[in-house]
């Protein structure tokens, strides 16, 4: 009986190798696309394509998108993200966004929207909303995430700071739509008074289900999330499934009460709009990090990942999401331990693939770029 997982490899091999003779690319699809695509906008061979419909203002930082991607893109569940692929100034940018509808809006309508906050100095999200108009088509990924609800039959609780509203949106929408009977609240913290998103959206939401309740909380008038605060708000919470979302300080604050109050870790489920962050001064900041290929090198010292210590000293390698979900930083260490921020794990000393954006040098580290 022929060996097909060798054909198929042998064959793999010399497709790359007569791509590589013929446009100097490892995918002739991959080559084609730039060429193609001023004429066919939708087409793409390496992702999913969608049309951009509107471009539209929430407040003062952040804004929606409102997508159609091609009928092939398989749709998603609330809670879920995508990647989003952009082309800015000749160079293929990737980022990461929580949709913020419902499924049913793609069902029924085709469409999709990503509610964005305006990054403070941030490369690629303040750029999108002036850079997309109702003409622009972008790539994006299929679906991704588990933040997802993972049980049906149990009440739920959602936590939301900010813009970590988004997946919240997108279940609530859902919910309202398809009129499901599992209880759901929301807690919904601001600054202050009108810095909710969709404020009007989400109490009418409410107002219409007897199982929805939502909670928006001013901190400036009623303070930060504190056990007494929920105790009044659901006496009951230990019997729900508790869902975080938004800035990284508050997920740590309200994880600490939940955990302190003896709810079940397995009940807790949370998403990050980037990675934990990390206590600097408990590694090590004496060192050098040599980028080989490069010969340049920069010393230790400014709490950093191995991204920004890299685009720091000049080098531009490629990347995506800078979060550390898309993998396209991925490189190699040959020597010297890393501190993976995503996983809280330090690396051995020796070689091995890490991502530099999540990456954060401990002492004398060799990178292969």
């Amino acid at each position: 009986m022929p060996n097909i997982q060798n054909n198929n490899t042998w064959l793999q091999k010399a497709y790359t190798e007569f791509s590589m003779a013929l446009v100097n690319n490892a995918n002739l699809k991959s080559y084609a696309e730039p060429l193609i695509q001023p004429f066919f906008p939708l087409w793409s061979a390496s992702d999913y394509r969608a049309q951009v419909k509107q471009v539209r203002s929430e407040n003062s930082s952040c804004y929606t998108l409102v997508l159609k991607p091609t009928k092939t893109w398989p749709g998603f569940q609330p809670g879920q993200y995508i990647e989003l692929h952009v082309i800015k100034n000749g160079v293929k940018v990737s980022r990461c966004f929580s949709i913020s509808s419902a499924p049913e809006q793609f069902t029924k309508m085709g469409t999709i929207e990503l509610t964005i906050r305006a990054q403070d100095n941030g490369r690629i999200t303040p750029w999108l909303q002036q850079a997309l108009t109702e003409t622009s088509t972008v790539g994006l990924s299929a679906a991704q995430g588990n933040f997802i609800i993972k049980d049906r039959s149990r009440p739920i609780l959602m936590i939301a700071g900010g813009s970590g509203i988004t997946p919240f949106r997108s279940y609530l929408h859902s919910q309202a739509l398809i009129k499901p009977t599992q209880t759901a609240s929301l807690l919904y913290y601001a600054r202050n008074q009108g810095g909710h998103l969709f404020e009007q959206e989400l109490n009418s939401i409410c107002d219409n289900n007897k199982y929805l309740t939502t909670h928006l909380m001013n901190t400036a008038k009623t303070g930060h999330f504190s056990l007494d605060k929920l105790q009044q708000q659901l006496p009951n919470y230990q019997d729900y499934d508790i869902y975080i979302c938004g800035p990284n300080s508050m997920i740590k604050d309200v994880n600490n009460v939940l955990l302190d109050a003896k709810v079940d870790e397995k009940n807790i489920f949370i998403e990050r709009f980037g990675p934990a962050p990390v206590d600097f001064s408990q590694l090590d900041k004496a060192g050098t990090v040599n980028f080989n290929q490069s010969n340049k090198s920069a010393e230790l010292g400014s709490n950093t990942n191995l991204l920004d210590l890299a685009e720091n000293i000049g080098l531009q390698p490629e990347h995506g999401c800078r979060m550390g979900i898309c993998h396209k930083c991925s490189c190699r260490k040959k020597s010297g331990v890393v501190y993976n921020t995503l996983t809280n794990n330090y690396s051995d000393t020796g070689q091995e693939d890490i991502q530099l954006c999540v990456s954060v040098p401990v002492g004398e580290v060799v990178i292969e770029l």
